[in-house]
């Protein structure tokens, strides 16, 4: 039943995104006059990975918050020092080792250096496949952490149903 769930959510969400990232890939790098040097199915290969990494961390990352405002905050706050670990504004070579680890935490490191590959250099995926195999770790581990959270989140809610 909670895979069912964990499932339904995310492919309710994935079209919600992909339509977004194929407005903004199509539509509006190309009016910024931004590199689309990369082959569009390439792009399209490597958003459907990041997007479900996203979304399982998202999913993962609402449980743990109890108030819907806090994630607002924690967007607003941590946006900018992701954009630094991420390498793509701070070079990686100068980040210490500690926050290199941590960094890869989250989707948005291992997405934001894979998408910059595949527009402004033309990377292939098998050119990108370090971006790749992290986002699948992620994304099977955040899968994973949303099942067990989203199952133990059904049956605290049936147990006080039927404590009632």
């Amino acid at each position: 039943h909670t895979i069912t769930v964990v499932c339904g959510r995310a492919l309710t969400y994935l079209p919600i995104y992909f339509i977004m990232d194929i407005y903004a890939y199509t539509i509006v790098t190309p009016m910024f006059r931004l590199p689309q040097l990369g082959g569009y199915w390439t792009y399209l290969a490597f958003l459907t990975l990041f997007l479900l990494t996203c979304i399982f961390f998202a999913m993962t990352l609402s449980l743990l918050v109890y108030r819907r405002e806090d994630c607002i905050l924690l967007y607003v706050f941590l946006s900018v020092p992701m954009l630094f670990l991420s390498g793509i504004f701070w070079p990686g070579s100068n980040m210490p080792v500690f926050w290199e680890y941590f960094a890869k935490l989250f989707p948005s490191s291992f997405g934001l250096n894979g998408y910059v590959r595949i527009a402004s250099m033309g990377c292939t995926l098998s050119q990108i496949r370090p971006m790749i195999t992290g986002l699948a770790v992620q994304c099977i581990s955040y899968f994973i952490t949303t099942c067990l959270l989203y199952h133990r989140a059904i049956h605290s809610k049936k147990q006080i149903a039927k404590s009632l």
